[in-house]
């Protein structure tokens, strides 16, 4: 029972944990934001020494919820500042603990809504998000934001006071929900590019994490008519439909060529479709999320990968890259992409890049290095996988990567 309670208290971390922390925070203050987050904690880790031993509970979610806001409330009790001892008194030392859907969802929203429209520098706003309503790591914030985790860490330290500027009376759903679209888009992109391929973490994908980005674009746009939210769904959706054929059983990467498409959910490809089509109806120009998104479009409506139609695609890529001339990330997977039309000069174009990759972009540099050099290369190939092999700290990439030096030295002969 010990492991299979370990496994499931993983798995409800990555689900229940902001939800816990939203829930705690709008019912005795977003001022004690940094408490709840410590009780959240303690609360599984509460779950796992009852669980080991009694066994996992009817509702485990229910257990969780309960727990958490006994705990907030004992917290509030011991603590020694005069505000929080007011807390107690204002909400009682008894409180429901039975929390509708709808309250968990509100909660989440608000919290979103608020982290997002602070007075501080969107960077900023997004890092707050990540940590404090989606229990995203130091390190995992890093490294989608390609950024130093010392960085993130006094960051988010810095500004956290601003968490207290809360208003009780203020609808944070209402008229500024709009002009903070922009980074709650980033911040739920982030949210699923961190599950979708994790950073920092023994698994590849960490599918909690993408359902929650999912769960929470989803909460937006039924209170926003926005092209650009059913757009990043749409993009959600399609990545979302290939998920079961992307690792095998012993957690190792599958390639996109390599993977068996009857695996691919039919029924999320049709929910990407209706939000690639409801984007379509209610915006008039094609963002980067858009174009993303019929990037994906394109691949799941390829019956096999000879089929794929890599004019498009490149096509497609040099739009966003015209979007964003700063981004490293799309010119390397245009590279790839075009990669499989003609390789002809691609290697000259990859090296204009080597001084403006870093972090994530240096790996995926090594990486295309390498896939562009196996062709006729092999021993060149093999130079830049080992390059590539010395930057993860991804155990599933480490894996992938060892697999191709292995082959590539196969291949090179002694």
């Amino acid at each position: 029972m010990g492991g299979d309670a370990e496994r499931l208290i993983g798995l409800l971390f990555r689900q229940q944990a902001g939800r816990l922390v939203s829930v705690l925070t709008r019912r005795y203050g977003y001022e004690h934001i940094d408490m709840a987050m410590d009780v959240v904690q303690d609360t599984f880790l509460s779950a796992l020494s009852a669980w080991r031993k009694g066994g996992v509970p009817y509702r485990p979610e229910a257990w969780l919820m309960r727990v958490a806001i006994n705990n907030m409330l004992n917290a509030l009790k011991k603590a020694k500042s005069d505000l929080e001892r007011r807390t107690v008194l204002m909400y009682g030392e008894v409180c429901d603990s039975e929390v509708s859907e709808k309250e968990i969802g509100d909660s989440q929203l608000t919290l979103l809504l608020f982290c997002c429209g602070l007075d501080i520098p969107q960077r900023t706003r997004i890092m707050l998000t990540l940590h404090y309503l989606c229990g995203m790591s130091y390190a995992e914030i890093a490294g989608g934001m390609l950024m130093h985790v010392e960085a993130v860490k006094k960051s988010i330290f810095r500004n956290k006071e601003a968490l207290k500027n809360f208003r009780a009376d203020h609808d944070y759903q209402g008229s500024g929900l709009q002009r903070q679209i922009p980074v709650l888009l980033k911040t739920l992109y982030l949210l699923f590019n961190e599950g979708y391929k994790t950073t920092c973490r023994t698994v590849g994908v960490d599918l909690e994490c993408c359902y929650n980005a999912m769960q929470l674009t989803l909460l937006i746009a039924e209170r926003k008519k926005d092209g650009r939210l059913h757009a990043l769904l749409a993009l959600m959706f399609f990545h979302a439909a290939r998920f079961p054929a992307r690792m095998d059983g012993s957690e190792n990467w599958i390639t996109l060529k390599e993977q068996d498409r009857s695996l691919w959910s039919r029924e999320l490809i049709a929910e990407g479709y209706f939000h690639l089509r409801r984007a379509r109806e209610l915006t008039d120009y094609a963002d980067s999320y858009y174009l993303q998104a019929l990037i994906s479009s394109l691949h799941c409506a390829a019956a096999n990968f000879i089929d794929t139609p890599w004019h498009r695609i490149v096509f497609l890529y040099r739009q966003l890259e015209a979007l964003d001339k700063e981004s490293v990330g799309y010119t390397l997977n245009r590279i790839i992409a075009q990669s499989y039309i003609d390789a002809v000069g691609l290697l000259e174009e990859l090296d204009t890049l080597a001084l403006r990759c870093r972090g994530p972009n240096l790996l995926s540099f090594y990486l295309a290095k390498a896939f562009l050099h196996q062709r006729d290369d092999k021993s060149r190939a093999l130079t830049f996988y080992e390059a590539a092999w010395s930057l993860t700290a991804s155990a599933v990439d480490r894996r992938y990567i060892e697999r191709q030096i292995e082959a590539m030295r196969r291949l090179s002969g002694p």
